[in-house]
């Protein structure tokens, strides 16, 4: 068997079989499948055992059963060691994705033909929003963010096959011999940031991370196991105190991609920083003047007036008359589906010019007045 699936399950029933469904419906070679119920109790059981009744004779199928929830990172270990040894890669996967066909085609062809790869990821989807969730990590100042957090896909610019530094597990691909090298997932991360370590480790021995973006998953990203939040703080210390001298500041690199497939960014520009995260900001506006990327002739730092998290209404921070400048805006945020709700202010604005752009630290830059055609209700704000 060339695969190897591990499935973490703590979620619900209707979630899990939507997951199942896509599963069956996209699995065209004989698989190992290992779903970890962790915790997750007796209906999740029931559906899991069904499954593999029904897929007995086409994959090998074991589920191991928690009483309680233990976590990702062991419950991931206790999978790993009953993989079976003739396996070629190991996938890792959500319990609440909704996998696409080709997924096993496609992934089976990049690792034979790119035997430097030992990482895999996809591009994931919110199956609410049909905009980005992950395309792989970007980093700036001791930040990991989800690149291209919520742009549709056809407004971004990736080749087929994008290096990144790291994906999440949600849907991950990794090489059996690159995992036998590096070992089992470190289990002081405690439902986060495990995925991220165990791919550091596995690059110190040589291997690469893509992503396929031909490869599209939805991801509903409705569970992320117990007591997530509450360990973030230490996962994220853990991290960087591990890997802070391999990671590299890349959030600019994408930014200047984003830049140069703009063909409206050549304009005289006030720069008008909205962001939260003050020392991300102040260093990718650092960066676009050294390059000379934009032509800025002011800056305008309105960041004290954003509420954290919230929706950014211009009218309430400009002035009456400010949408009248004739100057072209770049508007900087930390995430771009904070001035979705500004379709009166455009409105106002589109007399006066109609060249402004967005720019945000998951590296998108649009132009502020694609913002209509995006805006879709109950965005989430990560």
């Amino acid at each position: 068997m060339f695969f190897s699936i591990i499935v973490p399950v703590f979620q619900t029933p209707s979630i899990l079989k939507i997951f199942l469904d896509s599963l069956s419906n996209t699995i065209k070679f004989q698989t190992q499948i290992i779903f970890i119920n962790d915790g997750s109790g007796n209906a999740i059981s029931e559906l899991l055992h069904q499954f593999s009744l029904s897929h007995s004779s086409f994959c090998n199928i074991t589920i191991i059963e928690h009483q309680y929830s233990l976590g990702c990172s062991k419950s991931i270990n206790e999978a790993l060691t009953k993989v079976l040894p003739t396996c070629e890669a190991v996938v890792f996967m959500d319990s609440d994705l909704i996998l696409t066909s080709q997924w096993q085609e496609r992934l089976m062809n990049d690792f034979k033909t790119k035997p430097n790869v030992g990482i895999i990821g996809c591009m994931l989807l919110y199956p609410q929003t049909g905009g980005i969730q992950c395309c792989g990590i970007t980093f700036q100042d001791n930040v990991g963010r989800h690149l291209y957090l919520n742009s549709r896909p056809e407004k971004i610019y990736l080749d087929t096959f994008q290096d990144v530094q790291c994906t999440i597990f949600a849907f991950c691909a990794i090489r059996y011999c690159a995992i036998k090298k590096a070992g089992y997932l470190n289990e002081d991360f405690y439902n986060g940031y495990e995925d991220w370590d165990y791919q550091m480790r596995i690059k110190q021995f040589g291997y690469s991370a893509i992503i396929d973006t031909k490869i599209i998953q939805h991801h509903w990203e409705k569970s992320n196991g117990s007591h997530r939040n509450f360990n973030r703080k230490g996962n994220i210390a853990r991290f960087w105190s591990l890997h802070h001298t391999d990671i590299q500041n890349d959030l600019n690199i994408y930014i200047q991609k984003g830049l140069m497939h703009c063909s409206e960014y050549k304009h005289s520009y006030i720069l008008i920083d909205l962001c939260e995260a003050r020392t991300e900001a102040n260093n990718l506006y650092k960066y676009l003047k050294k390059e000379d990327l934009l032509n800025i002739i002011e800056y305008i730092d309105l960041s004290i007036l954003c509420k954290s998290v919230s929706s950014i209404w211009l009218p309430e921070i400009f002035d009456s008359s400010f949408h009248m400048q004739k100057t072209s805006f770049i508007f900087l945020c930390d995430q771009f589906v904070r001035l979705l709700d500004n379709d009166y202010w455009w409105n106002l604005r589109k007399d006066y010019n109609m060249n402004d752009l967005i720019i945000d630290l998951n590296s998108n830059v649009l132009k502020f007045k694609e913002l209509s055609d995006i805006f879709w209700p109950g965005t989430k704000i990560r």
